[in-house]
């Protein structure tokens, strides 16, 4: 192969191991040998080098394409940035390797320092080339053969190096197309594209919370506790509203200070503020919602329970449901511009005003407890009556 190739560089010129004197022809073919192998044993590494590579990159492709699927329907992957990194130094890799093959079948030559080696090496395959005594006639047969050998060897490897060649190129778009959907899955301008809900939609979600999930954990606690009475569950509901609407305001004020500061993505307030900003994307399916307001609800339940024993009991259905319903309404309302803001401060025996609170149960001119807080601005301007227990 490389005697073939050194061949249609230099053809017929004089070489500098052809002036050489002093060494026998056998050991001038036998160094001419050694070369032969190590260049075939180079070009050998390096296509089986590139070929595990192209394998490795298919797999490291189907993870990224795995993780960025898992991204889309609101996973959290922490090992994607790294298997990018892992896909792009093997890629590189790859094309260093496809880089040398071509160069050893372009130029016949790895290291400038080979040369004088390689130019002996065609010289001795030129002068056997040529008919001489009887008794190298054989060696002749021999070298003969093994330069068809390795001529097919290397139309076998180039055909291998072009067929990598191809493949590392479509696997450079399609990974310039995985990173191109993966930032627009993940960019900050995404979420500034979101239209938020209008303030008649929220008032809407506000009273289908009270009538149906409300009404639901309601009758499911009740029977639970069966020795409290209808005022305790009344204020269970009510404390647990209010302690993720505090939440949802807290992790709204973090989230609008950092998008004005670089952090960290592997920190763990990225990560908060990243999942609940995909609770107000449009995108999101309803199982999707559901799926990130169940992990949310994970992570602060604990917080959020005003007694003990509850703790034993939350995680029934409608009470769960009731829960992730009113982080997604907390949500939209901190979200809102203006804010608005769930108010269940009253006086004790204050006047019951219609204009703030309709009666619950009792008829009354007194306010007794507060059974579902009134919706304000911020100005404290009240955009919906509460519910209240008259006396």
């Amino acid at each position: 192969m490389a005697s073939g190739i050194l061949k249609q560089r230099y053809g017929d010129q004089p070489m500098p191991s052809q002036r050489r004197k002093g060494i026998p022809n056998s050991r001038r073919m036998e160094i001419d040998e050694n070369v032969f192998k190590m260049e075939c044993r180079l070009l050998y590494v390096h296509s089986v080098r590139v070929s595990a590579a192209a394998k490795n990159l298919t797999t490291l492709q189907e993870d990224i394409r795995r993780k960025q699927r898992k991204v889309a329907r609101g996973w959290i992957s922490k090992h994607l940035d790294e298997t990018k990194e892992q896909f792009v130094d093997l890629l590189s890799q790859c094309k260093g390797d496809a880089l040398t093959i071509r160069t050893i079948l372009d130029t016949g030559e790895t290291n400038p320092r080979h040369q004088v080696l390689k130019r002996s090496l065609s010289e001795g395959n030129r002068r056997h080339s040529q008919p001489k005594q009887k008794s190298n006639c054989e060696n002749c047969s021999l070298t003969s053969q093994r330069s068809l050998e390795l001529e097919k060897e290397k139309q076998k490897l180039d055909k291998r190096c072009l067929e990598t060649k191809q493949r590392v190129e479509a696997l450079e778009k399609e990974l310039e197309d995985l990173r191109r959907k993966l930032s627009g899955l993940l960019g900050p301008e995404k979420h500034n594209e979101v239209t938020p809900p209008s303030e008649d939609a929220i008032l809407s979600s506000v009273s289908d919370l009270y009538q149906q999930e409300w009404s639901d954990a309601f009758r499911e606690l009740k029977s639970r506790f069966q020795d409290k009475d209808e005022q305790y569950i009344v204020a269970c509901l009510l404390d647990l509203l209010m302690e993720i609407q505090k939440t949802c305001k807290e992790i709204s004020v973090k989230k609008q200070v950092l998008t004005e500061t670089p952090i960290n993505s592997n920190s763990e307030t990225y990560r908060i503020v990243e999942v609940d900003s995909k609770i107000t994307k449009q995108g999101l399916s309803e199982s999707s919602l559901m799926m990130e307001n169940k992990r949310h609800v994970s992570t602060h339940l604990k917080n959020w329970l005003p007694w003990p024993e509850l703790s034993d009991y939350i995680h029934v259905t409608a009470t769960l449901c009731y829960i992730i319903r009113c982080m997604d309404v907390c949500w939209q309302m901190t979200n809102h511009n203006p804010r608005l803001i769930f108010d269940a401060s009253s006086n004790e025996k204050a006047v019951l005003k219609p204009t703030e609170f309709r009666k619950y149960k009792r008829e009354g001119n007194f306010l007794d407890f507060v059974v579902w807080p009134k919706v304000v601005d911020e100005n404290g301007k009240v955009i919906a009556a509460g519910i209240a227990e008259g006396s």
